[in-house]
């Protein structure tokens, strides 16, 4: 193989024996950690779940990284078993053998549930010897399809019993497309973008609000909260069938990021980096590697001889979180109460275990994560050991938090180291060792072993209000199993009588699976003193309005709406999603109290529209008419977004309705806003919208023509009526709207003027914005190019004007220029190929010719107005710009090393980032990052900053390309001095 001469021995570090591994670690303060399992007992353990007797079933992950035919059956479940009680798993048993893929499990009816891609599959052990005799695929389809280079971490992993009594998992990246064991095979449910759910006892299956890559948890509450690499901790803001009931309205993404630090968690390891990687940043920087079709790193032969590497590079990686774990929200007992519902993540490259604190900000419905002491500089718990590869927790009977460490040599995927460092490893070196740890407070005391299966069934009611959070888990779900009815009315008396609120709101859901929630026990429920159980009573008192006993709904219609002022911000968040259910007047009455009060959060405006699904124009009506939007910013914005969703419904008589309100208000800039919000909801299903010739309108449009024409109108109202006057034919709107394209108006108005001609598909509109082209402001040229590129049509006529001359090629990015050569269109990839320039050439000799600003010290100032110019389109440092793109200060801000990823940004492009353009079925194609999907929508953003939400119903095909959203060819105007003033401010804000 041609490469670099290397000596291999010093690539490698030693593994240190379990109890060698002991003296390495760091723990906060007040803790100890314990080795209570090893090799050869256990071995590369991923995902750990103890039965109800404390036995512990583990996901050995054997097979890891690799997804060959070889490996493929290497996963195993081992049972390990604790004969003593004392604490360290002494008995081990491999309990299922040859499984392809396993990446979680969970305990349910004395067996096992296995996800085992493609398979989900059911193991149990009838004979009593430890080893699963029977073995059920239940479900089938999860992803098999995902990218070659990340498929081994896109798999289902993370299963949780939720306090709905059904097994909730994150889905990862490979999704799927899953059919349920004995159902037809036409009956499948597809996952993308989502999570899903099951109940173990029907099978019935649900997507859930989600959908990142390995770790999930739930708090005390039920809250939910999921990570991905280095966005560490997001929390789901809404259950998924409050985004898939209303057709009409987009929810938000149904996760946000919450860490304080964002996406640029700072840690402190204490470990070495490996000298692999270190070396990989070399060549990397060097431009000695590059990524092949399959976004595998492979050596680039330099001219001359063989580079010759004998160690010592001192090239060493970030210190930000980058590839999070396992995050698990802590529910035991046997810590310090302050540390319960704090989160910790594994970061298995950096060696360490990062503990956040969450909080609620004043006025937020969503929580906050953030160090738990200001100024700290230590994790909750490092190692100097580099095999020490921390993956996945859980809470234990013990009351402890268990680590599975699955202890590799090696933690990256293949496709991320280079060919020539490759061969001198073998990437199982680890699979015959792995280490579970316990973290236990100081002095801690080994409580008496429990068997909660040998539980009565008053036993397991009890154990629902322990203070240890599996014990509550544990019971919950062995009550389901059992559906003893001789549970109901102890479960009664503890909703009434229970002292813990958490074993209240527990006793209410196990009800729940019983069918014997009654109304009696939901009243109860409503009125508690504590907040959390009331807002659970809120939801679960949804499926009585399925029922046709209208006295118990009118008694829990009087319950929520007499909530409506309730001081908790939750409580008015879940009555926002759940006073759907109600009578029209009685819904529309609260939902009007909550946007009134609560109407500057976005999320209740969000909850608020969800449930809006017939009747919005009567809320829009009343607020309207009781002016209460007179002085309050944001109940105009809602109003907005209301019209807007009433106009997507197209039901002539509420368009009616809402055009008859608006032409009686005072205020121009809102009877503006309004009908431009109907209109444009409009035309998502009527794209010949001629509003000019409603005689209803014709009055607004002539308001409008005059504060076009007024040199001396409002800034924004000029742009409201030009995006009024955009709801006309076409000839009109180019007569009107066309001149403000000129150079000669200020930027807001041209950027306007053309996001309002762009919605037209007629050639006139592209004839025109080419001839105007000369004139055009140039800022807004980038989004007239992605404007051309989205139909075919538009394409050649784009090409043939750069094909004369009257267009520089220059313009378009590189991954333009390469969309176009690909075309599946041949007429349009033959003229791209005769006509524009092949981006994908050497890119090295660019960087080299920058190598000055390495020893340069830049402005940080001069830096601050180059990012807003060059990069605040994609990317985001503090509040500067927009966050598209990955976060500049986590990625390794070494100044080699950011200048590589500058100017040769496909060198080294994460799965995430990676180009897409996604198809529509009227003939439009979009280009870009997908950041989010929900259950109606997804949502792509485009390398100009633009951002398209489109109908799944309305989407042909999702296409991804290797490499980054990220254009070549951003330093063509930055000088060397510009250059490291740019590197300096992205630098130095990362400190």
């Amino acid at each position: 193989m041609a490469g670099p001469m290397v000596d291999p021995d010093k690539l490698h570090v030693q593994p240190l024996s379990p109890w060698e591994a002991l003296s390495t670690f760091e723990v906060e303060d007040g803790f100890e950690i314990e080795l209570v399992a090893s090799e050869p007992d256990v071995v590369d353990p991923m995902a750990i779940e103890f039965d109800e007797n404390g036995r512990m079933y583990v996901v050995e992950m054997r097979y890891y990284p690799l997804i060959d035919s070889v490996s493929a059956n290497l996963g195993r479940i081992r049972l390990l078993e604790d004969t003593d009680g004392n604490g360290v798993f002494d008995k081990s048993t491999i309990f299922a053998d040859n499984l392809r893929f396993p990446t979680a499990v969970f305990c349910y009816d004395g067996g096992v549930f296995v996800a085992s891609t493609p398979d989900l599959l059911y193991l149990k052990d009838t004979s009593g010897d430890g080893i699963a005799d029977v073995k059920k695929t239940v479900m089938s389809g999860f992803g098999t399809s995902g990218h070659p280079a990340f498929f081994v971490q896109q798999m289902p992993n993370s299963f949780k019993w939720g306090l709905d009594n059904r097994i909730h998992a994150v889905t990862s990246g490979n999704g799927g497309k899953i059919n349920i064991e004995g159902e037809s095979s036409d009956d499948v449910t597809e996952i993308r973008g989502q999570d899903f759910s099951f109940d173990p006892k029907t099978m019935d299956l649900s997507r859930e609000s989600g959908g990142m890559q390995h770790g999930m948890s739930f708090d005390d509450w039920g809250r939910k909260f999921i990570t991905r690499q280095s966005s560490h901790i997001e929390q789901v803001m809404y259950d998924y069938k409050y985004a898939e009931r209303n057709p009409s309205f987009s929810m938000p993404g149904s996760h946000i990021s919450i860490a304080e630090d964002g996406m640029a968690a700072e840690v402190y390891r204490l470990s070495e980096h490996e000298p692999w990687r270190e070396l990989r940043t070399k060549w990397t920087v060097e431009g000695l590697l590059v990524r092949d079709e399959n976004m595998v790193l492979q050596w680039q032969e330099p001219g001359g001889d063989r580079a010759v590497w004998q160690g010592g590079v001192g090239y060493d990686g970030g210190s930000f979180i980058t590839s999070s774990s396992g995050l698990t929200i802590y529910k035991g007992d046997a810590w310090p109460e302050a540390y319960r519902g704090s989160s910790f993540i594994a970061e298995p490259t950096g060696n360490l275990i990062h503990r956040d604190s969450l909080y609620f900000k004043d006025n937020s419905i969503s929580m906050s994560a953030t160090r738990p002491s200001a100024g700290l500089k230590s994790e909750f718990v490092a190692s100097t050991d580099t095999w020490f590869r921390p993956v996945q927790f859980t809470n234990a009977p013990d009351g402890c938090l268990y680590i599975a460490d699955m202890y590799r040599e090696v933690i990256d995927l293949p496709s991320g180291i280079p060919d020539v460092i490759r061969q001198y490893f073998d990437l199982h070196n680890g699979n015959d060792k792995g280490r579970i740890y316990r973290i236990v407070p100081e002095n801690f005391v080994q409580p008496p072993k429990i068997n909660l299966g040998d539980f009565t069934t008053p036993q397991l009611v009890s154990a629902i209000e322990h203070t240890n959070g599996w014990h509550q888990t544990t019971a919950s779900r062995l009550l389901y199993q059992r559906q003893d009815e001789s549970a109901v009315p102890l479960l009664e008396d503890l909703v009434k009588n229970s002292k813990n609120p958490i074993g209240r709101m527990r006793a209410m859901y196990v009800l729940d699976g019983y069918n014997a929630l009654s109304s009696e026990i939901l009243i109860i429920g409503l009125t508690d003193e504590h907040n959390g159980v009331r807002r659970h009573a809120i939801k679960l008192s949804e499926k009585h309005f399925d029922e046709s006993d209208p006295e118990i709904q009118r008694m829990i219609t009087n319950k929520w709406l007499g909530m409506i002022n309730d001081p908790d911000l939750e409580i008015q968040y879940q009555l926002a999603f759940s006073l759907d259910k109600l009578r029209q007047q009685d819904k529309i009455n609260g939902l009007k109290s909550l946007i009134m009060n609560r109407g500057e959060n976005s999320w209740m405006q969000a909850a608020v529209l969800s449930s809006l699904r017939t009747d919005g124009v009567m809320l829009f009506k009343e607020l309207v008419n009781e002016k209460v939007v007179d002085n309050n910013h944001e109940l105009g914005k809602f109003l907005t977004r209301l019209a807007s969703m009433i106009g997507t419904q197209n039901n002539a008589d509420q368009v009616n309705q809402i055009l008859e309100v608006i032409s009686n208000l005072d205020d121009e800039s809102k009877t503006f806003d309004f009908v431009v919000a109907l209109g444009n909801g409009m035309r998502q299903t009527n794209d010949n919208l001629d509003f000019k010739s409603d005689q209803k309108l014709s009055n607004i449009f002539d308001r409008a023509l005059t504060t076009t024409e007024d040199p001396d109108s409002d800034m924004a109202q000029k742009m409201s009526a030009i995006q009024l006057i955009g709801l006309s034919d076409v000839e009109f709107a180019l007569e009107k709207i066309a001149p403000f394209l000129d150079a000669t108006n200020p930027p807001e108005i041209g950027s306007v003027a053309f996001q309002t001609l762009s919605r037209y598909n007629d050639p006139a509109t592209t004839t025109k914005i080419l001839e105007k082209w000369p004139e055009i402001i140039p800022t807004l040229r980038p989004k007239m190019i992605n404007y051309f590129l989205g139909r075919t049509d538009r394409i050649l006529m784009f090409l043939k004007e750069i094909q004369s001359g009257k267009i520089s090629s220059k313009l378009l990015s590189s991954n333009q220029v390469r969309f176009l050569r690909s075309h599946s269109d041949e007429e349009v990839q033959k003229i791209a190929k005769n006509t524009l320039p092949d981006f994908d050439g050497e890119r090295q000799s660019i960087i080299d010719s920058y190598q000055a600003v390495l020893n340069i010290q830049g402005d940080k100032i001069s830096g601050l107005d180059i990012f807003r110019r060059k990069c605040s389109i994609c990317h985001q440092i503090d509040s500067i710009g927009t966050a598209i793109g990955p976060d500049l200060v986590t990625l390794d801000s070494r100044r080699a090393k950011l200048l590589v990823d500058i100017i040769d940004p496909n060198r080294d492009v994460s799965p995430e980032y990676l180009y897409n353009t996604v198809e529509t079925n009227d003939g439009e194609t979009m280009s870009g990052i997908i950041t989010n999907e929900t259950a109606n929508n997804l949502t792509i953003k485009d390398s100009a900053g633009g951002i398209k939400t489109i109908l799944r119903s309305n989407i042909k095909s999702i296409n991804s390309f290797e490499y980054s959203l990220m254009p070549v060819g951003l330093e063509a105007d930055l000088s060397i001095d510009e250059m490291a003033d740019l590197l300096q401010f992205i630098e130095e804000s990362g400190t």
